[in-house]
């Protein structure tokens, strides 16, 4: 299935990152590149096009996924935004139907358990992680 997403990293503040194609779901490239990213957080996961702008496309960007190796903060985001949200960083507009993709985890990848991934209900379980976790939501 045609699952599209971006990947990428937060370096010195700046998000870099790689379009994916398909299977961008959190069980597949959520997973592997949590787990590529908490293994060997030195490794440079292959970055490319750098499009950011996809984020604010969220009927087409479904999922996204950031590393901060300095902060090692692991971050989640989803697209199907029928709501603003006032605390994104990439605004509140509307682009036809949906609102920029939106942030719904953001911790160190350390507190993160390797089997969260794998669950239907992942959006309701980063707002329980998060609101667990001593860290908490990061805003910019």
């Amino acid at each position: 299935m045609a699952t599209r997403g971006l990947y990428g990293y937060i370096k010195d503040g700046k998000r870099i990152a790689e379009y994916n194609s398909h299977d961008s779901y959190p069980d597949s490239l959520g997973m592997d590149f949590y787990t590529a990213c908490k293994e060997n957080d030195t490794f440079e996961y292959p970055v490319g096009d750098n499009d950011i702008s996809f984020l604010m496309d969220s009927l087409f960007c479904e999922w996204a996924y950031f590393f901060d190796r300095d902060d090692r903060i692991f971050e989640i985001w989803r697209g199907f935004q029928t709501e603003p949200d006032p605390q994104n960083p990439y605004g509140q507009s509307k682009n036809g139907d949906y609102y920029p993709c939106k942030r719904i985890l953001c911790m160190r990848i350390d507190d993160i358990p390797s089997d969260f991934f794998y669950d239907d209900e992942i959006e309701t379980k980063c707002k329980l992680l998060q609101r667990d976790s001593k860290l908490g939501i990061i805003l910019p």
